[in-house]
């Protein structure tokens, strides 16, 4: 069983077409062929264009992965489908905060100079500012992908103590802690 990352339904003057997001942090050489699947039983199930956009989070998550799903027929290109690529390093974290929405707002951390503790906390700050479930939602989201590029002095020095308490991430360590001395105390 495979679930897809998310899929946006997109409509602009009566054409309605749908967008598969596929996010990506580890480098996969079975990519292609797995997009490909989705995409083959998104269009099927809509009944509509379905584009498919790799999102890659991490620098190397995208070494020596096509961009394509190819079928050969011994030597022989039978087909060929192709997907769209965004790297997030190479997107400037100032276009998240000058655009100000939620989404990028959150990714800000794996962006080109999101590693600029004043870029974090801007972006920190606006998700704050938004109304729950929207800003909340996505407050979460920035603490995770900030996790993976701060060790966890830096992470919690620039995000701040009490946010990071608060948060599903924390959360989650506490009660796999206590699971884990129970455990341990069980043995």
């Amino acid at each position: 069983k495979r679930t897809i990352d998310s899929v946006l339904r997109l409509d602009r003057d009566g054409l309605v077409w749908y967008r598969h997001l596929e996010f990506q942090a580890q480098k996969d050489a079975g990519i292609p062929r797995r997009c490909f699947e989705y995409n083959s039983r998104l269009i099927l199930h809509y009944g509509a264009a379905v584009l498919t956009t790799v999102l890659y989070l991490l620098p190397g998550a995208d070494k020596d992965v096509p961009d394509a799903f190819r079928l050969y027929v011994g030597d022989w290109l039978a087909y060929e489908w192709r997907f769209d690529v965004v790297r997030l390093w190479e997107i400037d974290a100032q276009d998240a905060l000058r655009g100000g929405e939620a989404g990028p707002l959150a990714l800000v951390p794996l962006l080109r100079g999101g590693d600029e503790p004043s870029r974090v906390l801007e972006a920190a700050r606006r998700l704050d500012a938004m109304p729950k479930p929207q800003g909340a939602d996505a407050m979460s989201v920035r603490l995770g992908f900030a996790a993976r590029r701060y060790d966890r002095a830096t992470f919690m020095n620039v995000l701040g103590k009490d946010p990071v308490m608060q948060s599903w991430l924390d959360q989650l360590g506490v009660e796999g802690e206590a699971r884990g001395e129970a455990r341990g105390e069980a043995r």
